[in-house]
């Protein structure tokens, strides 16, 4: 625009996006309970959509959804989102956070970590 060199790359498309979500219907419709726009953005980013949700309700409802039809799968994972949090289901656990930061500055230490899990 103007005239300056730029640079430009194409979009990242996964085949697979894994988003955590809050809830889902049993028709496969979901909630996100949270960051709905960053959200959005990556689970239309990939060819297939997987989603965790913490539980299963009636009805979803809300601007804050995604329709059945996106979703390619629903696994249903209560605590799935630890140690971070899910927003009205639990809290970050700060202690495992900073205990898997240290453990995975190094192969051994994040095979050492995944082991005790």
């Amino acid at each position: 625009f103007d005239g300056a060199d730029r640079l430009a790359v194409p979009a990242l498309r996964p085949d697979v996006s894994v988003i955590a979500c809050r809830e889902a219907d049993p028709d496969g419709n979901v909630a996100f309970g949270r960051f709905a726009f960053t959200d959005r953005l990556m689970a239309l980013a990939g060819r297939a959509l997987v989603v965790q949700v913490e539980q299963v309700v009636d009805r979803v409802t809300g601007a804050d959804t995604l329709p059945a039809f996106l979703i390619s799968a629903v696994v249903v994972a209560p605590g799935g989102c630890s140690p971070t949090a899910a927003p009205g289901f639990y809290p970050a656990d700060e202690s495992a956070i900073r205990a898997w930061m240290k453990a995975a500055k190094t192969p051994e230490g994040t095979a050492e970590y995944l082991e005790a899990l």
